[in-house]
């Protein structure tokens, strides 16, 4: 068997990755970089002005230098773009890599050496693991790449597909597209270039069925999209379904197949497809397009648009607006304009518009994607578009959630609550009351309806951090308790008491569902129980037998009366209710009617005005009833979900040899967390 030269590069080099560097060096590497002579490495023409230097900004498009650097006190700094730093900053943001990766350049640069430290037994394994998953995911890439452009098959199936999208011979180079053959092959071909089964199966390139034995290439006869992290490293493989399928074929085996996520290599809510090849035009031109595909990117930046990036099959992530905003602090969300698409954009603008960054929403025509909207029009086209066509959060919103029912006053009222709780995610008190005039003049409100439902909001903020901080407490209490008394814990205490509280403050009542085009009503404690029903194991909801007491209760019988707890004949279910509805911390409480109906007796229009008012308060009333129904389901969901999460990591620990498959759970749950956190 030959040697695998990817193998013998990741051994020569895993040390040099996570050594530390100790003071001494890190004082001598400081002292030699010269900070003008740093930046006139990176082509930088620095012209004298004064004690210091000038030039356009590397960092961002300038007609007018404001990018300054200091010889005499070692840094620069933009005016412009706000960059600034001693030498080893500068290389930190021109090559995106991290300070002790710039600390080793310059020490290369200036001939300094970089005593290493010898690794842990430990440490040399999971290091030695990582480098040969990223090595055998360079392996693939190049392997797929070859299969497309030299095997026959390759050609006349993989590159016909890319060439019927219209990508070109260097957006496939650039994208490192390929195609993996229609057969199983990957465990001949890895293994004969030096890999192991066992980095096989890890890296996610090739599987093992669990029933059979059989051994599969996890992206057998798709195109491939290598995904491939800030600093360049392929970490994982998109694989996309052949137009040759047939449609139960493509619905059987799924659009796409992904590499599975892999703590330290490839965590998907982290990466951004085309994030490498875009960020120096993002620093560049100082703004990032994000869209929502693969072919998006590739068309954009074919179309010459190559600050776009795309989310790695999953809604836009904080962790993913943290390393875009390593490159620029303006985000340009782009959408096709159907209802999936608003939803993500309006999520995503969120995320942004709470870590303070300027966010512009644009929809395109006629439900174009990027992808067929880049291939129609030219980079002076497209940023031409997003100029004339790009919106405002609040703009965007008066337009996506509005149309066609402007006159509709519950659309309305709606669509403002969506953008009320926008600005309420605003860090800054300067954006805020920009937006705040800004809604005040798309909807046509007044100021102090604005500001009163946004202090409320801040109001209901405020009381959820409160309760967090009850729920810490109560979980400590109950922990110290049952110790003393040396009885079993739950885990999911907390969200089981909510959910108790809430059945005993508003049993008997009741809310409107809408049920197969019709509306009815449903005693809310159905609802609740209907909401939860998959979450039930071995016909038991909750894990705390006291409080499966009340679920039964509402099982058995229907509850009508709001004292139905509180006067049961169970002492256990008598004293938890009374507990309960007496605790003067509870975040979910009975709506307390602030409104006060004031038309006098002798008014022409009182029982009419009256019975107004009336259906008012019902339907405030039953819109606190409906929130904190969805709070109380979305927490217990939550909390299941991630004690899974925390069962399933546990248990790739322990048992490695069940890996695959406990990462496949891991996904799932993971997904489920993040589709929870931003529908719920």
């Amino acid at each position: 068997m030959r040697k695998n030269s990817y193998l013998c590069n990741s051994i020569c080099t895993k040390d040099r990755d996570v050594a530390r560097i100790d003071q001494n060096t890190i004082d001598r590497i400081i002292d030699a970089a010269r900070i003008e002579d740093v930046v006139r490495s990176y082509g930088v023409e620095l012209q004298k002005a004064g004690t210091v230097l000038k030039a356009c900004c590397p960092f961002h498009e300038e007609k007018t230098p404001s990018f300054v650097v200091s010889p005499a006190k070692g840094i620069f700094k933009c005016f412009g773009c706000g960059k600034g730093g001693h030498a080893v900053k500068f290389v930190m943001e021109k090559e995106q890599c991290s300070y002790p990766d710039a600390l080793r350049r310059l020490a290369k640069r200036y001939n300094i050496e970089v005593p290493e430290r010898e690794m842990t037994p430990e440490e040399k394994r999971a290091e030695m693991e990582r480098q040969n998953i990223l090595e055998i995911n360079e392996w693939y890439a190049k392997f797929c790449a070859e299969t497309m452009t030299n095997d026959p098959n390759g050609r006349a199936v993989g590159m016909s597909f890319f060439r019927e999208r219209r990508f070109t011979d260097e957006s496939m180079r650039v994208f490192r597209l390929g195609y993996a053959m229609d057969r199983n092959v990957v465990f001949e071909a890895a293994k004969a270039a030096g890999f192991k089964d066992d980095v096989i199966i890890k890296s996610g390139i090739g599987g093992v069925n669990e029933e059979s034995g059989r051994r599969f290439d996890r992206f057998k006869g798709r195109v491939i999209f290598p995904i491939v992290n800030i600093t360049g490293k392929v970490v994982a493989f998109g694989g996309r379904v052949l137009n040759n399928l047939s449609e139960e074929e493509k619905k059987r085996t799924g659009k796409y197949v992904n590499s599975p996520e892999i703590l330290g290599i490839y965590e998907k809510n982290r990466e951004l497809y085309g994030l490498f090849q875009a960020k120096s035009d993002i620093q560049r031109k100082d703004s990032c397009i994000l869209v929502e595909g693969y072919a998006d990117v590739i068309s954009m930046h074919q179309a010459g648009m190559r600050n776009t990036v795309a989310a790695c099959g999953t809604a836009f992530t904080e962790r993913q607006m943290e390393t875009v905003r390593r490159f620029t602090n303006n985000l340009i969300v782009m959408d096709d304009g159907d209802s999936a698409g608003i939803a993500a954009a309006q999520k995503a603008a969120n995320i942004a518009l709470k870590a303070g960054m300027s966010v512009k929403m644009v929809l395109l025509p006629d439900g174009q994607d990027p992808d067929d909207f880049a291939k129609s029009h030219s980079a002076e086209l497209i940023e031409a578009y997003i100029e004339e066509k790009g919106m405002n959060f609040v703009e965007f919103k008066k337009k996506v959630l509005t149309e066609g029912k402007e006159d509709d006053p519950d659309t309305i009222n709606a669509a403002l609550g969506s953008v009320i709780e926008t600005i309420a995610l605003l860090p800054n008190a300067i954006s805020r009351e920009v937006y705040i005039k800004e809604a005040m003049k798309r909807f046509e409100m007044p100021r102090e309806a604005i500001m009163e439902r946004l202090n409320s909001m801040a109001m209901s903020e405020q009381q959820q951090k409160e309760k967090e901080e009850r729920n810490k407490r109560l979980r400590e209490e109950d922990e110290r308790r049952a110790e003393e008394a040396n009885r079993p814990t739950y885990k999911f205490a907390i969200q089981e008491r909510e959910i108790v509280q809430f059945i005993v403050r508003h049993c008997g009542e009741s809310i409107e569902v809408e049920n197969e085009g019709t509306k009815e009503r449903y005693y809310v404690t159905d609802v609740l129980l209907a909401s939860l029903e998959d979450l039930e194991e071995e016909g038991r909801l909750l894990q705390n037998p006291m409080y499966e007491k009340f679920i039964n209760c509402i099982k058995q019988e229907e509850i009508t009366d709001d004292r139905y707890f509180t006067f049961n004949e169970d002492d256990d279910i008598r004293k938890i209710a009374t507990s309960l509805l007496l605790d003067k911390e509870v975040a979910s409480k009975r709506f307390d009617n602030d409104m006060k109906f004031t038309t006098p007796e002798d008014d022409p229009q009182y029982e009419r005005k009256k019975q107004e008012f009336e259906a008012r308060v019902q339907q405030e009333r039953e819109l606190k009833l409906r929130t904190d129904l969805e709070t109380v389901v979305k927490e217990y969901r939550l909390a299941v979900i991630r004690g899974k999460i925390a069962e399933t990591k546990q248990a790739i620990k322990e048992r490695p040899g069940e890996m695959l498959e406990q990462m496949r759970k891991l996904k799932e749950y993971m997904e489920q967390e993040q589709m929870l956190q931003y529908n719920g």
